[in-house]
């Protein structure tokens, strides 16, 4: 890969730093020190289970509009969704930084999203590639602006 012009792209750096994100985050969670991870339902298998669904749904359900970012952004989605109607209903504390962390994930989901989405803005026949890419962009913004508030209130709070 390193002398295609894929790799030579910001859309091919980004994603294989995407690609590596899951594993570094997993080694990461696993050292001896870190405490053990506090799920909203669910083990982590279960929850890792969840997201490969929703991540296989969303390409089954608009096969036309997929590309190579549509899957994890409509898993990052659906999961921060789900993230603030758990976090607007509980009376419990969340952990700190845990809006903070999932506003940094949306941001990175973001950039994907639209280094993914610039090649197809001026192809001709690709409207349903670009309505899904840039709906599902403005819907990660809102997201992201909203754990970003969330993050900001809990970091005055603390």
């Amino acid at each position: 890969m390193r002398g295609t012009a894929y790799a030579r792209t910001p859309y091919g750096a980004l994603a294989a730093l995407l690609a590596w994100l899951p594993a570094l985050a997993l080694c990461a969670a696993h050292h001896r020190d870190a405490p053990p991870a506090r799920l909203p339902a669910g083990s982590p298998g279960l929850v890792f289970l969840a997201g490969c669904v929703v991540t296989g749904a969303s390409v089954v359900l608009l096969p036309s509009a997929a590309d190579a970012v549509w899957a994890p952004a409509t898993c990052f989605a659906v999961g921060a969704l789900g993230w603030l109607l758990w976090h607007a209903r509980r009376t419990d504390r969340t952990p700190p930084g845990a809006a903070l962390a999932l506003t940094e994930l949306g941001l990175l989901v973001l950039a994907v999203r639209v280094a993914a989405l610039y090649p197809w803005l001026y192809v001709p026949g690709a409207g349903m590639v670009r309505g899904g890419g840039l709906g599902q962009t403005a819907a990660l913004v809102l997201l992201t602006t909203a754990l970003a508030v969330t993050a900001g209130r809990d970091l005055v709070r603390r």
